[in-house]
């Protein structure tokens, strides 16, 4: 703002009472003036600060463009692409559609494993409230069941918290003295009719921890502690098929532990895999490495007698990183990450794995802060 400019205009003698007048007035209106220019400093100020709020809570900036669509006659909608900052005070998530990325109108807070919308966090907060136990995103992840919410907490297995829907009470699981304790971290649940298996890795160690809980008396009736290979460290190195089998990565190769069975096995790869997955009974291990992503489908039915052949899924580029993967059916999505591409930096990819093809590649322009952090089918 401009200096006000007052003395040169009050040219008389100092003692004359008429222009001493006009001063007092003219001083009075500057006055007035200046406080007007204060008050507009202050709204402009208070308007770019609105405008950066308004902006830092807004969704990323994505251009997108579709590279390859066959999949023209599949719903899409059910898989979730989440983006967020480092603080994971801003997440957005998108659903995939035929031409590219849907923005959800749903608020999500963070927990060890994904994301939980607010609204169902509430939910089960205030029910815990109830119970006088507090709840906060803390917890490593959950599993729904008809009649039961499972929480998996730090600490051993005496750290679960059981919701019952029914009656909104919580309850802790029923331990006997043999069940094996251990600070673990708990990424996998699943019912097999009545029995609920936990999938577990210890603290500090190259063992997993499986547990077997009654769903009828919330008893756990057995627990396995596992020797695995020193490469399946983290969640994609291991999987839980919704059949009960658990599965790691090894150098050459997968070991299987079936809980129900208490049977153990090893299946030997044609290739070192560096991560699996899984959906309903099919196991899907995998390898990205020399420009290509490696894979075997396998059938939890058949696949310790059956030796499939690995199949090469080609990747947009040459240069790009995994960022997640997920498994529905015969598709499998991924997203991937090119720190050296100047024009797409991630990629959302769909292959069919009956034809071992390509069916869809959005390739996107990130100009947000914001980090792709997950990819999953709804």
């Amino acid at each position: 703002m401009k200096p006000y400019k007052f003395t040169a205009s009050i040219q008389t003698k100092i003692g004359d009472p008429y222009m001493k007048k006009n001063a007092k007035n003219n001083l009075s209106l500057i006055k007035l003036t200046n406080s007007q220019g204060l008050i507009l400093s202050v709204l402009f100020l208070g308007f770019i600060s609105l405008v950066i709020l308004i902006s830092s809570s807004q969704s990323p900036k994505l251009y997108t463009e579709l590279i390859i669509n066959t999949h023209n006659n599949v719903d899409l909608s059910d898989i979730s692409i989440f983006y967020t900052d480092v603080d994971y005070n801003n997440i957005q998530s998108y659903n995939l559609t035929p031409t590219g990325l849907a923005l959800k109108k749903v608020h999500y807070i963070p927990y060890s494993e994904g994301f939980i919308d607010k609204k169902v966090f509430q939910t089960y907060k205030n029910l815990f409230k109830a119970n006088n136990m507090p709840l906060t995103s803390t917890f490593q992840t959950y599993y729904e069941t008809n009649d039961f919410v499972f929480f998996a907490f730090p600490g051993d297995i005496s750290a679960m918290s059981v919701l019952e829907k029914s009656t909104g009470k919580l309850h802790p699981l029923k331990l006997s003295s043999s069940v094996y304790r251990a600070p673990m971290y708990v990424s996998h649940m699943v019912t097999v009719e009545d029995t609920l298996i936990i999938l577990a890795g210890e603290a500090r160690s190259y063992h997993a921890l499986i547990y077997l809980v009654d769903l009828t008396t919330l008893e756990v009736s057995h627990s396995k502690r596992l020797q695995t290979h020193t490469s399946a460290l983290d969640t994609p190195h291991y999987t839980l098929t919704d059949d009960g089998i658990a599965t790691w990565i090894t150098d050459d190769g997968l070991q299987v532990y079936e809980p129900l069975t208490n049977t153990e096995s090893m299946y030997t790869m044609s290739f070192t895999p560096t991560g699996v997955t899984s959906d309903q009974n099919t196991i899907f291990a995998y390898s990205l490495a020399n420009n290509q992503l490696n894979g075997i489908l396998l059938n939890t039915d058949t696949f310790l007698e059956v030796n499939p052949v690995t199949h090469s899924l080609p990747l947009p580029t040459s240069t790009v990183q995994l960022v997640d993967i997920a498994l529905k059916n015969n598709t499998l999505a991924v997203a991937l990450y090119d720190p050296t591409s100047s024009r797409f930096q991630q990629y959302i990819v769909l292959y069919d794995l009956l034809t071992h093809t390509m069916t869809y590649c959005l390739g996107i322009e990130d100009t947000s802060s914001l980090i792709l952090a997950d990819l999953h089918f709804s």
